[in-house]
């Protein structure tokens, strides 16, 4: 009996741990994503240019035209890369889309 209550216990939370899991949901679709990509890292090499005043202010006009651009906060901007970065497949896939448009610039 005991033996029967186990299992039925088992199969339950491996059911439940199946159907609660959380499905990723980005804010932008793939091709935003790789041009918000191509962005942070143009702005990134812009920047490493610059002194640590400038770099501040820099900053702060960047920040408020991604936000026009992606309608994301810089707080949403850093969870959309987080969550981009525990699936290996869709970055993959947005890191070449990012890589293609880049090649396309030069």
């Amino acid at each position: 009996m005991r033996r029967k209550t186990w299992i039925s216990c088992l199969i339950i939370l491996i059911i439940a741990g199946c159907h609660f899991s959380s499905k990723k949901e980005y804010k932008l679709s793939d091709e935003r994503m790789a041009h918000l990509m191509l962005d942070l890292q143009l702005a990134d090499n812009m920047l490493t240019e610059l002194n640590a005043k400038q770099q501040d202010t820099v900053k702060i006009l960047l920040e408020k035209k991604l936000q026009d651009i992606y309608h994301l906060t810089p707080e949403d901007i850093k969870k959309q890369m987080a969550l981009l970065q525990t699936d290996p497949v869709k970055l993959k896939l947005i890191l070449n889309r990012a890589k293609q448009m880049a090649d396309s610039i030069q």
